[in-house]
């Protein structure tokens, strides 16, 4: 769990980290835990869907099934006279439904927000930009950076919905997506390969944690985990020496 992230733990004590992480709520350590766990498990079969279930998990346990969030907000949709009105009242909870708990929304953020400029200039340059495909899209990195992802989340959707194997690519040798454009489905070469994804990922994960580690140790919070970890250390020493009593 350590050796996944040296950058942090290189510098800082693991018993400290997972104090810190856990003053507002103790179930962000089983983030850090269960995360770190999925992520370096997606490595033995480079499982894309393994990887982005570790980047959702940093958000903690937020997944809610769509329908039943449907069913949470049913009284919207009660006295609706009109069949357009149920239509856009639909398309307004599905709207709702993704900002909060959508899973590609979720990645997409993650990766703009955590990558550094030279991660998402790596992760443009695996794309090869096809002469025919001009969408009418922003130039700035963090938009071109999300239009890459968008392929990787159709590459792991055909993978957990269509049972469809679709691996990165492999050395040199290219992956070819279809990517719908105008009416037509276009052949997109992909160069990035699953080592890449993963050290980008894994670079963007130590700043996250180092982030809401060092956010945990403001106002207070230091002494506070100071604190704690010396009361676990003493209490340690104590059980040790009636252990080290009880087989004399």
């Amino acid at each position: 769990m350590t050796k996944v992230f040296p950058e942090i733990f290189e510098k800082y004590d693991f018993a400290h980290f997972c104090l810190a992480i856990s003053l507002k709520s103790w179930a962000r350590a089983s983030d850090y835990f269960y995360s770190t766990d999925f992520f370096f498990g997606s490595q033995k079969r480079q499982d894309l869907s393994k990887l982005f279930s570790a980047v959702q998990r940093l958000n903690g346990e937020g997944h809610k099934d769509f329908q039943d969030y449907l069913r949470m907000h049913a009284d919207k949709l009660v006295d609706l006279a009109s069949p357009k009105a149920v239509k856009k009242a639909l398309e307004n909870l599905s709207a709702d439904y993704n900002a909060k708990y959508g899973m590609a929304r979720q990645i997409k953020d993650f990766y703009v927000k955590w990558l550094s400029k030279k991660d998402k200039e790596l992760l443009m340059s695996k794309f090869s930009v096809l002469v025919t495909y001009r969408p009418n899209t922003p130039k700035d990195l963090n938009s071109q950076a999300q239009l890459r992802l968008d392929l990787l989340l159709r590459i792991r959707h055909k993978y957990s919905h269509a049972a469809e194997y679709m691996p990165l690519a492999i050395g040199d040798q290219p992956r070819y997506i279809l990517v719908d454009y105008k009416g037509k489905e276009l052949t997109w070469p992909i160069f990035l390969t699953f080592a890449d994804l993963y050290e980008i990922t894994r670079k963007a994960m130590v700043r996250y944690w180092l982030a809401e580690y060092k956010r945990s140790l403001k106002n207070g919070g230091k002494a506070e985990v100071d604190k704690r970890l010396d009361n676990i250390k003493k209490e340690t020493a104590r059980l040790n020496r009636l252990s080290s009593r009880n087989y004399k």
